[in-house]
């Protein structure tokens, strides 16, 4: 105690209460014209979501109250305080914070409370929302803000304020912290030369984008989806914080997203090409009754969301640079497994299971780690990782199907998947980086397999024609349809053939092809009935004939990718053509 109340009484107009202290004399020097005093009889408390708030100075003020001070360091604008120096009394200590006063304006308005929105910088409290005051139309609302003293250096023209606040969606909730605490508001310093001293801030409609002129090491993680990421999300090396999300968008193609990340400087050396990215949000639990294993990075990272990254070679990576871009993995278990990540959504599981291969014409390229189904029950999601030639299979373009047993009257395929289990059958793209797929129904038609010579022919209706059916040229087996799909209008159906050399040649530009499935019957009143089949191989299974005639202009081979129409049936013509073609 370093003094008491002498003496207090109503003032003349009986609206406020005059009251005289006596301050020791070996205390005097402790109050300048600066000093504040504030009430802290008895107990103060306030709670809410964010918690319970308690005030007391001492067991004696709380029982017979009293009166507290405090003084800035001296200067020349504050000397030490004179007898009959009048202050104000504040209510409490809030009320008589020495805080630096500034406003920012809301366009359009935001929730805000006076008293309880706070504004954070790098995670710590800056200032508290004192007022709040609503424009003539109402368009915006103006706050004004009572800053730490600490925080006035940074209250310049290059600063910029925005409103933090939760967003609750079916992928989760942005912004957890704020479910507690309330709305926030934001506070970045953007770097500048020339940044004046400002007391007034109109806030940003949204967080900034990102700023690559900010000291670190600037990066990029490519998802097909980022739940529970946002600005200001920790980024983690063995559980230590060493950089934080700046921004989340989607990529170019809007087929994935991206988080741009920022490695403070002293961190930078950490990452290298090799590094590995994986979303350490909430709380990881795998295993059995037996043997359960639950991971976790950190305390924050379980409440806001993180991103975390490791090193599987120690001191093998290669140095990279700003823009570099990283897959970011959905778990720890996937990140430390070698290969990239992809997700492929089918309607239905159809004996897909973890371990299930993923192959490229008979050769495993990756594999099925986990199923899960979706959250609109609408088909489920296979995680997988690609091992090997990511690049030509992670990429736009690339086409995902299942193979699996067809036993049919015609004949049987994939017999191997009896014996090894069904696959998922792969065909690359060449587009750019891509981790979220949609599986095909059926195999994608390869239009132009390596060897032989490719054509397309035209036809009204795809009738028995089926991928694998075989091409005939004179009964014998000279090529295969390898696909089909509907022509760019809708109106006819391509039909895509290979013929495997050494029987390419054959094909020329007067070739015609028709029709060879099953048996043609034709019946009139007095000719009797006419029976046409190839063989008796065409007619359980089907198939293409062509005939090439004995022309001149029917010399020279043709092209890939030649285009010819595909005829319901022969003609009596063709079938006497015996053009001689040498096959060396």
């Amino acid at each position: 105690m370093v003094g008491s109340v002498t003496q207090y009484q109503l003032k003349p107009k009986q609206d406020q209460v005059s009251i005289r202290i006596h301050i020791k004399p070996e205390y005097a020097g402790l109050v300048s014209k600066q000093s504040r005093f504030w009430n802290v009889s008895g107990i103060k408390a306030s709670a809410d979501l964010s918690g319970v708030k308690v005030q007391t100075e001492s067991l004696l003020s709380v029982v017979q109250g009293g009166i507290t001070f405090d003084t800035p360091a001296l200067s020349e604008a504050n000397r030490p305080a004179d007898n009959e120096d009048t202050f104000t009394l504040y209510a409490d200590y809030e009320a008589a914070q020495r805080g630096v006063q500034a406003t920012i304006t809301f366009r359009p308005p935001e929730s805000l409370e006076p008293g309880k929105t706070k504004v954070m910088f790098k995670g710590f409290e800056v200032g508290l929302v004192q007022s709040v005051e609503f424009s003539e139309d109402d368009a915006s609302v103006t706050a004004e803000v009572s800053f730490h003293p600490e925080a006035e250096p940074y209250l310049t023209t290059a600063t910029r304020f925005w409103l933090v606040k939760p967003e609750v969606s079916l992928k989760g909730v942005s912004a957890l912290e704020t479910l507690v605490t309330g709305n926030q508001i934001a506070m970045e310093m953007k770097k500048a030369d020339k940044a004046e001293p400002s007391r007034s801030f109109t806030a940003l409609k949204e967080a900034p984008k990102v700023d690559y002129s900010r000291p670190g090491l600037h990066l990029k993680l490519e998802s097909a989806e980022l739940s529970s990421v946002s600005r200001g999300t920790p980024v983690l090396y063995r559980q230590v914080q060493v950089g934080e999300v700046q921004a989340v968008s989607l990529s170019r193609s809007r087929n994935s997203v991206i988080a741009d990340i920022t490695i403070e400087p002293e961190y930078a050396a950490l990452v290298n090409d090799h590094s590995r990215f994986w979303k350490a949000s909430g709380i990881a639990v795998s295993g059995s009754i037996t043997n359960l294993k639950v991971r976790a990075e950190s305390l924050t990272s379980i409440v806001q969301g993180g991103i975390a990254f490791y090193n599987p070679d120690q001191g093998s990576g290669k140095k990279i640079r700003n823009g570099h871009v990283f897959n970011l993995y959905d778990d720890y278990d996937l990140a430390r497994e070698n290969g990239v990540a992809v997700r492929i959504r089918l309607p239905g599981s159809q004996g897909l299971e973890e371990g299930t291969l993923i192959k490229y014409q008979g050769f495993t390229v990756g594999e099925v780690k986990r199923i899960e189904l979706n959250p609109d029950l609408s088909g489920v999601t296979a995680h997988a990782l690609i091992r090997k030639y990511p690049r030509k299979f992670a990429v736009q373009g690339s086409q995902f199907w299942l193979v699996h047993p067809t036993i049919g009257i015609t004949g049987a395929s994939n017999l191997d998947t009896l014996l090894k289990g069904q696959y998922l059958e792969v065909q690359p793209g060449d587009g750019d980086a891509r981790y979220d797929f949609v599986a095909l129904s059926a195999p994608a038609p390869v239009t132009k397999p390596n060897t032989g010579l490719n054509v397309v022919l035209k036809s009204p209706r795809l009738a028995s024609i089926r991928e694998g059916l075989r091409v005939y040229y004179r009964d014998i087996v000279v090529g295969s349809v390898t696909g089909y799909e509907l022509g760019p209008m809708a109106d006819e159906v391509l039909v895509y053939v290979n013929i495997e050399p050494p029987y390419d040649v054959l094909v020329r530009p007067g070739t015609r092809f028709w029709n060879a499935s099953g048996v043609n019957i034709d019946v009139g009143l007095f000719s009797g009935a006419s029976i046409k089949t190839e063989s008796l191989e065409s007619i359980l299974a089907g198939g293409i004939s062509f005939a090439t005639p004995e022309t001149r202009q029917s010399t020279a081979p043709v092209q890939n990718g030649e285009v010819f129409t595909l005829y319901s049936e022969a003609n009596e013509e063709w079938l006497r053509w015996k053009p001689r073609i040498s096959l060396k």
